[in-house]
């Protein structure tokens, strides 16, 4: 392993705490002098905010304990966030590409200052270790390292929810490497991460200036009509909510779909529901 001025580990975070300590403790115990500890997690829910709470105690004031010995560890949190949005859980696409674009960020930038990294993806969600790999596929050079932590059967139990912090060396507790293969073309595999998420951002924004063509030719009525069915109601429903007839309702939605037609000619717009496929995300964004 390559010497740094500057060795940090980075370790995804759930309901387990005591797996970044016993990583950091195995890393040091190798002779890898990690200086600081960016732990990556979700925002808090109830085991992680117990997670969050029992790491704190572990570098009280910045100093960790290290066979008995105090050392200057900076402790970090990263909260998963999507445009400046906390991510709670990963629970569609618009959650998952959030927290593999905000990890990347976060690689890139500590690239960015010649860090060494040192990645432990045993923590959290299966998930995170995936997005983590992905990213890591993108930034890592050959001075960098994932890891994943295994834990004895036997002492499983014993550490759950950080029980215990921390073990003798001969626990069998040991990081080994997660490998894959580095390639030297990351630039270009970045560059084209890039160009899909810019030609996503321009087909979301083509989107939403044909949503927008719509929902301004239409009436003030029609666009009552067309923000309920943008939110999942069906049309007994919406008839209901405006106190409207049905006939007038049939009325309104006839000509918000014709209006459809001539803006996405290439596509298909059969009846209400889709009206709400293309819309619900137009007034999700407001």
């Amino acid at each position: 392993m390559q010497s740094s001025t500057r060795h940090v580990l980075l370790a995804t975070l759930g309901g387990q705490p005591q797996i970044v300590t016993l990583a950091l403790d195995w890393l040091l115990e190798h002779s890898i002098p990690i200086c600081e500890v960016f732990v990556i997690h979700p925002a808090s829910y109830p085991r992680l905010q117990q997670s969050v709470e029992r790491l704190a105690k572990e570098f009280a004031d910045q100093r960790y304990t290290f066979h008995g010995q105090e050392r200057d560890i900076i402790l970090h949190y990263r909260v998963l966030q999507h445009y400046g949005n906390p991510i709670h859980d990963i629970v569609d696409e618009q959650t998952a590409d959030g927290i593999l674009f905000d990890i990347d960020e976060l690689l890139r930038s500590l690239k960015l200052q010649q860090a060494t990294i040192h990645f432990c993806i045993s923590g959290g969600r299966r998930m995170m270790a995936f997005f983590a790999f992905s990213a890591a596929l993108l930034n890592f050079t050959h001075h960098d390292r994932l890891w994943h932590l295994y834990t004895p059967d036997a002492l499983q139990e014993q550490t759950k929810h950080g029980a215990i912090m921390h073990l003798p060396q001969d626990s069998g507790v040991h990081l080994f490497e997660v490998p894959f293969q580095r390639t030297s073309q990351s630039l270009l595999a970045r560059q084209l991460v890039q160009q899909t998420r810019h030609d996503d951002d321009r087909a979301k924004s083509q989107e939403r200036e044909r949503c927008e063509q719509v929902y301004k030719y239409a009436t003030k009525r029609q666009q009552e009509v067309l923000r309920l069915i943008a939110r999942g109601f069906s049309l007994n429903t919406v008839r209901q909510e405006l106190q409207i007839e049905q006939s007038t309702l049939t009325t309104h939605v006839g000509r918000l779909l014709a209006r459809c037609r001539e803006v996405w000619p290439s596509e298909h717009f059969r009846d209400y529901r889709s009206i709400h496929h293309k819309f619900a995300p137009y007034f999700g964004d407001d």
